[in-house]
């Protein structure tokens, strides 16, 4: 069974990749299969006791009191939301990933390490990628460097997405391990991120990797230097090619966020002040513009509610709970960042959780589970916090993230001696003991 589940971070990210492709063979199951994958999570983790920890006696933590709190108001929001059943939904789906992220795969991380987990979710995501690059390469080389590149997904923002949430992480196991692994990797999501022209997605990875670099930097990593040197001289000369101007800057659309602006005036100055304290209902800020009976097409805009994160919450829940929410949030990085600085693996995890909320400012992402963005953004912010607790409660872990084992479980482990008798019986005559 252990050998099975070791696995099982491949089967729960794979549905969230797949329904966001653009056939519907592999998008309608995977749709249905994702919501599966969480509840599986959910049930192993009650299966095994909810039990995180050393001994799995470490129960309820400040953020576990956090997250429920949120969760239990956003709940309540169904009360006044402009579409009562589709806020619970919502809020449940929301429920699974935190129950899945903050007690299964804390768990998971416990027995298996943070490393295989990450390992894993991050590997899945670049094969997948790198074979969407290679097949599309192949077939069609002309999609590559004609437009926005999306190869089999059904926007090239979604690419971009699982780039700038995943190449910090991969930067990071690189300047430590230098394997070909980390370099294939490395190669394939900043490739990736190129092609599919996210700007939000290159600024939001690149702040990531330039907080690891300059702490490496700092303690003497020349690779971290060397490296910071080369990736700011390759894109310069990239920003000179009409391939990095037409797909990537784009100017004609810089100075809007690609219409993103008209979106977040029409939230911040129509939908937010009709309900500044308590909002639409959790989940609703995708139906804001038919409740008040907006067409976009009328206004030449496309989009998903008023794309941001932060103007959608506020939109769907009010400005207190959004301020308290995302206040939460930085309060946990900023902690975990100035009391374990030195730790290189905290590092990234806290400057991948940096590169999701910049991506939260153009994309409606921190908070719609069922995408590709949500699952990875919440496991990178558990398993933050996850270390930074057991750094201040000096918790001993292994070199890839697992807890140790006691010195008592050593000894139950340990073979046990075998009486002398049974030892002379076993053994010929002729080999003296």
């Amino acid at each position: 069974m252990n050998r099975l589940e070791k696995w099982f971070p491949v089967v729960f990210v794979l549905p969230f990749l797949f329904a966001t492709t653009q056939f519907e063979v592999t998008k309608l199951p995977s749709e249905v299969a994702r919501w599966l994958v969480l509840a599986v999570a959910v049930g192993m983790a009650v299966l095994s006791g909810m039990g995180r920890g050393p001994g799995k006696g470490i129960g309820m933590v400040m953020a576990d009191y956090m997250a429920l709190a949120f969760l239990a108001f956003f709940a309540v929001t169904a009360v006044w939301a402009i579409d009562g059943g589709y806020s619970i939904q919502r809020t449940i789906s929301f429920v699974l990933l935190y129950l899945a992220a903050f007690w299964y795969f804390w768990s998971y991380a416990d027995r298996f390490g943070e490393e295989q987990l990450l390992q894993l979710l991050l590997r899945t995501a670049s094969v997948i990628l790198g074979g969407n690059l290679l097949i599309v390469g192949v077939l069609a080389p002309g999609t590559i460097l004609a437009r926005r590149f999306q190869g089999f997904f059904d926007n090239p923002n979604n690419i971009g997405l699982i780039c700038a949430l995943s190449l910090p992480l991969v930067f990071s196991d690189l300047l430590r391990k230098r394997g070909y692994w980390q370099w294939g990797e490395f190669a394939v999501l900043f490739l990736s991120l190129l092609a599919c022209g996210s700007r939000t997605g290159l600024i939001a990875s690149m702040a990531g990797m330039l907080l690891i670099g300059a702490l490496r930097a700092a303690r003497g990593n020349r690779l971290a230097i060397l490296f910071a040197v080369v990736l700011v001289v390759v894109i310069g000369l990239l920003s000179l090619t009409h391939f990095f101007e037409d797909n990537v800057t784009r100017a004609e659309s810089m100075e809007t966020f690609s219409n993103r602006t008209g979106f977040w005036e029409m939230a911040r100055l129509d939908y937010i002040p009709k309900r500044p304290w308590h909002g639409h209902g959790f989940g609703t800020d995708g139906m804001i513009h038919e409740y008040y009976g907006i067409s976009l097409d009328s206004l030449q805009l496309r989009g998903y509610g008023v794309m941001s994160s932060y103007y959608g919450l506020a939109v769907a829940v009010g400005i207190p709970a959004t301020i308290l929410f995302y206040l939460a949030l930085v309060g946990g990085l900023v902690s975990s960042l100035r009391k374990y600085w030195w730790d290189a693996r905290l590092v990234a995890l806290c400057a991948m959780v940096i590169a999701g909320l910049l991506v939260g400012i153009t994309e409606s992402a921190i908070y719609s589970v069922g995408n590709c963005f949500a699952y990875l953004f919440w496991m990178g912010f558990m398993l933050m916090m996850r270390r930074s607790m057991y750094r201040r409660m000096r918790v001993p872990m292994t070199a890839q993230g697992a807890l140790r084992l006691s010195s008592a479980k050593r000894r139950d482990r340990r073979p046990r001696s075998v009486p002398r008798k049974r030892l002379e019986a076993a053994i010929p005559a002729n080999v003296s003991l």
